[in-house]
């Protein structure tokens, strides 16, 4: 069974001067785009009688933004590879993606379309970097770690439908120097040992400051955070930034929440109420196949 972190370590990272590969949420082309692609499958991300068109437009466009704001960028252009299903409506689905796209400003530019038994949507989306490069390998000993926002629940309530890509927040941490970041796709949990073994330091969370989504309410504590830590879809974004920049943006215009330091070391530790310390264990959602 191959399992898809595995499979992208295969990918040599070698690359063209001035650019960046695999290893981050986009590639930064030597000519100075970002790059991203993402493909929602029918029967694997969703059921077609029980989305919309619009949902799909929202998704697809969303989950691609995801990765841009997380490289501390805006999107520009967009590709679009379109394998229509049985009973796929095509001109709906094309009538919301435009829509999406002039709502961010995007411009799609070009693509494919081809016919199959299942619906497939893949979007390769280029956009301009801010001026610094957010990375995952950019945590210090002594940061805060911080999510932009709730964590849980986006799954079993139907929320991962309608991302909300940090565009505005990416902006605005870009701008106090924030060089530290990753979307949450996957989990909070997944992305937490990302950040830590990309930027080979130790990430020390508290438990109770995870902010849980009200979409978890009706869970007792502990299954709201192992949704939070594992059941990935929410989108947010994870960062770390200087204590004393932090300063700034917990003052500032968004809801940013600190859940922990940086300290020197390995792995992601978790501080229960009780005082407690354990390794949190590795975990999130992974394609396999």
């Amino acid at each position: 069974m191959n399992r898809e972190s595995e499979f992208l370590r295969r990918i040599p990272r070698k690359f063209p001067a001035l650019g960046l590969g695999v290893g981050d949420d986009a590639a930064l082309l030597p000519e100075g785009l970002l790059a991203t692609v993402d493909t929602l499958v029918e029967g694997r991300h969703f059921i077609m009688e029980q989305v919309s068109c619009s949902d799909l437009a929202k998704k697809l466009l969303g989950v691609n933004l995801s990765d841009i704001a997380a490289m501390g960028g805006r999107g520009a252009y967009a590709l679009l590879s379109l394998t229509c299903g049985e009973g796929f409506d095509a001109d709906q689905f094309m009538k919301e993606l435009l829509q999406e796209c002039d709502r961010y400003q995007i411009y799609l530019v070009g693509g494919d379309t081809v016919s199959a038994k299942e619906t497939v949507l893949s979007l390769t989306l280029l956009g301009h970097p801010g001026k610094i490069l957010a990375r995952r390998n950019a945590a210090a000993v002594g940061d805060i770690v911080f999510v932009s926002g709730a964590l849980g629940g986006a799954v079993s309530s139907g929320r991962h439908l309608k991302p909300q890509p940090r565009l505005d927040e990416s902006a605005f941490l870009v701008e106090q120097g924030l060089c530290c970041l990753m979307d949450l796709s996957d989990g909070l949990a997944q992305g937490l040992y990302c950040v830590s073994e990309e930027s080979s330091v130790k990430l020390c969370v508290k438990e109770a400051m995870i902010p849980l989504h009200q979409d978890t309410v009706v869970q007792d504590f502990l299954e709201r955070i192992q949704s939070a830590l594992y059941e990935g879809e929410d989108f947010e974004l994870l960062g770390t930034i200087a204590a004393d920049k932090w300063e700034v943006v917990s003052r500032g215009p968004f809801d940013f929440h600190e859940i922990g330091v940086v300290e020197a070391g390995e792995g992601v530790l978790v501080i229960a109420d009780t005082g407690k310390t354990t390794r949190l264990k590795k975990g999130g959602y992974e394609h396999q196949w």
